[in-house]
């Protein structure tokens, strides 16, 4: 008969050393496991995004003509007729987008899925309301589209920016990590990311819209560098 009792099991101090080395192991690990599964996450639904934007712009294209021929808002410097300018982007969207996207809502005024606040890379909160230069719409996927004339020079028309908030109210609703942008304009005759077609080192370190600046509009070329880098967010990106 065999005797156990001269077996020797664990000492408390050899459990306690070894549950030791597992935390530390597993602090070490599991905040980069969850970064990467993040990182995927976000370049998965942004991929999606694209597509169905794309999608729905080819059918545009093809029962309304070439983008040149779409109707944008006669551009004008000096008056802000918000009320013009709101009307235009509807139609835009209504005519152009929303007939070939599976749509769960569009945004009105009190919307408080709609009403939440965006940022910049640097911490800048934009004030994005519905009476102004905007207008709104939930695909069914939860993402946020917002559509807005595109500005800078003071002028509204010829040129409309589509900004996609791929998880919608989730944080961190931030430019660069989950708010991507997209432009369309009536010179050219396609819809995509901003920056497209610039070199890797411009869309990553561009000075004023790179995705490595933490400047006003750093972060604009974000979608089109991880388009770039084949739908991967690569070990420089600024997560």
């Amino acid at each position: 008969m065999r005797n156990y009792s001269s077996r020797k099991g664990f000492t408390l101090a050899e459990v306690l050393i070894t549950l030791g080395i597992i935390g530390i192991v597993a602090a070490a690990t599991i905040p980069t496991l969850v970064t990467t599964y993040q990182k995927k996450q976000t370049s998965a639904k942004l991929k999606q995004c694209y597509s169905i934007i794309q999608q729905a712009f080819l059918f545009a294209y093809a029962e309304n003509g070439s983008v040149n021929q779409f109707n944008f808002v006669k551009q004008d410097g000096v008056t802000e007729d918000f009320t013009q300018i709101n009307n235009s982007l509807a139609e835009f969207a209504n005519k152009y987008f929303i007939p070939y996207i599976k749509t769960a809502e569009v945004c009105e005024t009190g919307n408080t899925e709609c009403s939440y606040n965006w940022f910049g890379l640097d911490g800048h909160q934009y004030d994005f309301p519905v009476d102004k230069n905007n207008f709104a719409f939930l695909m069914n996927n939860s993402t946020m589209v917002r559509l807005r004339y595109n500005n800078g020079s003071g002028a509204y028309g010829n040129e409309i920016l589509v900004y996609l908030d791929i998880n919608g109210k989730n944080k961190p609703n931030v430019i660069g990590k989950d708010i991507f942008i997209m432009k369309v304009n009536g010179d050219s005759k396609n819809i995509d990311f901003i920056g497209s077609g610039q070199q890797r080192n411009v869309l990553l370190n561009d000075s004023a819209l790179g995705c490595a600046t933490t400047q006003l509009s750093g972060g604009y070329y974000c979608g089109a560098l991880i388009k770039y880098d084949g739908w991967k967010i690569e070990k420089d990106y600024p997560w």
